[in-house]
């Protein structure tokens, strides 16, 4: 679904996603992740971003059942590192929602094994909310919450994006979903409580309310940059209908969603290594680009 562009137009079509990922890393997973420093877990003024920042794109990524029970999160977390992500593209990524050992990520030696049973002994930690900067073979811990997190609360997804505004000025900045979806009524990002009961969607007036008022926050903060996010997208299940599209409108150019349920492996992040390759072509190449 791709909603206005610069001219306000809206068209939709339907879009198939896929994942399939195939590569294997050239290093183990406690190379990969660095912490930025004991300080910075905590941190609420997040660290600037330093360079060309072209980019921001921040993934809110609610684990629930999909990671608890097929580590589909992790899978997708992998794909991220794997992808050669430009200098210039800063992705944040904010992990919770799947329950006290729901989250299966480690930094165990062995690149093969990425989920074991020690599920307690990991880098995205199954007690907690995170958000990461990922880079090329690389996690940065930013901050970690201090207790665990309801991914459906409103208040959170808009402080997530926020924080993505405030860690690097972007001129272009996608803001993703990551979970179950339900569509214009039951909404998305289906979260699990801490005892893993499930606490239901974040409703897409939650959803809404969220970006709006991150996208007023980085117009008012960033005046020289576009007045919307370029994206809102959904790596979600029914995320792509014209009511969704209607009520995002003023919030971003392009909504990139699915009109059907997605296979279980979501989208495929080795997009991230041409983000700023396509752009120079137009905005409608990135979602094709995102969608293949």
């Amino acid at each position: 679904v791709t909603v206005g562009s610069e001219e306000e137009t809206v068209e939709s079509e339907e879009e198939a996603v896929g994942s399939e990922d195939t590569q294997e890393p050239e290093k183990g997973l406690t190379d990969l992740v660095e912490k930025q420093s004991d300080d910075a877990v905590t941190e609420e003024t997040p660290a600037k971003a330093e360079g060309d920042n072209s980019w921001t794109v921040a993934l809110y990524m609610c684990g629930s059942d999909l990671e608890r029970d097929n580590s589909f999160a992790s899978a997708d977390i992998r794909e991220m590192l794997m992808a050669d992500i430009p200098d210039n593209v800063n992705l944040l990524v904010l992990t919770g929602g799947a329950g006290q050992n729901g989250w299966h990520w480690q930094g165990n030696e062995d690149p093969d094994d990425l989920w074991g049973e020690a599920k307690d002994v990991g880098y995205v930690t199954p007690e907690g909310t995170q958000i990461w900067r990922i880079t090329h073979h690389k996690m940065t811990l930013l901050k970690t919450y201090d207790k665990y997190q309801d991914l459906r609360d409103e208040a959170l997804m808009e402080e997530f994006f926020k924080y993505a505004v405030d860690y690097a000025d972007a001129k272009h900045m996608m803001s993703l979903f990551w979970n179950h979806g339900g569509g214009p009524i039951k909404g998305a990002e289906y979260a699990q409580a801490e005892d893993e009961s499930d606490l239901g969607y974040a409703k897409l007036n939650d959803i809404e309310k969220a970006l709006e008022n991150a996208n007023k926050y980085r117009k008012e903060k960033i005046t020289t940059h576009p007045d919307k996010f370029d994206f809102i997208g959904f790596d979600n299940c029914l995320m792509g209908s014209i009511e969704i599209a209607y009520a995002l409108s003023d919030t971003a150019y392009y909504l990139i969603a699915s009109e059907e349920v997605e296979p279980s492996g979501g989208w495929n992040y080795y997009w991230l290594e041409v983000l700023d390759e396509v752009l120079d072509k137009d905005k409608t190449t990135v979602s094709e680009t995102i969608t293949k």
